[in-house]
């Protein structure tokens, strides 16, 4: 079967919690996206092992799709999307892209976009507004994958470490490994769903509150 020239399969971790909003969100984005769009490959979370779901849309991924596709987004479904994100995305003409994330809670939200160092991760806390940042690590909640990047990686794609670290962390450690560089595009910003959305917005005003509490890259 001939490959499209770009293609891509949505690949969703499904929770048992049901996200209205959320869910709303996906299908705008999918819909605004309809023409780029040719799979869709849902799975659901069990026992709270999202790297085990993970793994499984990205095994269904390489074992089929990838015949009609070229690239897997691989999404959250706790997440709000621009609805223009997977034009966005492609549009960098990256491997590996990624939509920025903010994580944590109300009392101290984090960027999720890292740089790995021998000490640990570090955050990435100030950037250019809408700059496309190459950095070590994001979580899997917004983030296009080529093809060529699963080929090169090999399995496991997605895994559990012992060192704490978190099964996304180890596949962009992969990823890099395998000579793949991981950008996120902080102008196509993802809310996400706690008790409360945390957006971009809320980030920069926490930020201004809590100088202190900010870390900044050396």
């Amino acid at each position: 079967m001939k490959v499209r020239k770009v293609a891509v399969a949505i690949g969703e971790p499904v929770h048992r919690f049901n996200l209205g909003k959320a869910q709303m969100s996906t299908k705008a984005m999918m819909m605004t996206a309809a023409g780029l769009i040719h799979a869709y490959i849902p799975a659901p979370v069990s026992l709270g092992r999202i790297d085990r779901t993970r793994e499984m849309i990205t095994r269904r991924y390489m074992d089929t799709t990838r015949l009609k596709c070229t690239h897997l987004l691989m999404i959250d479904s706790d997440m709000i999307f621009p609805e223009d994100m997977v034009a966005r995305l492609l549009s960098h003409d990256k491997p590996l892209v990624a939509a920025l994330a903010i994580r944590g809670d109300h009392e101290k939200p984090v960027p999720v976009m890292h740089n790995l160092e021998p000490q640990g991760m570090t955050a990435i806390a100030e950037w250019e507004p809408g700059q496309l940042v190459p950095c070590d690590a994001t979580g899997g909640a917004a983030v296009l994958i080529a093809t060529e990047v699963l080929e090169a990686m090999g399995e496991p794609w997605w895994l559990m470490t012992e060192d704490g670290a978190g099964h996304d962390v180890h596949f962009f450690r992969r990823a890099k490994r395998a000579g793949y560089q991981l950008y996120v595009d902080t102008g196509c910003v993802t809310g996400h769903f706690m008790e409360h959305e945390l957006t971009l917005d809320f980030y920069y005003q926490w930020r201004d509150v809590h100088p202190e509490e900010v870390i900044h890259p050396e």
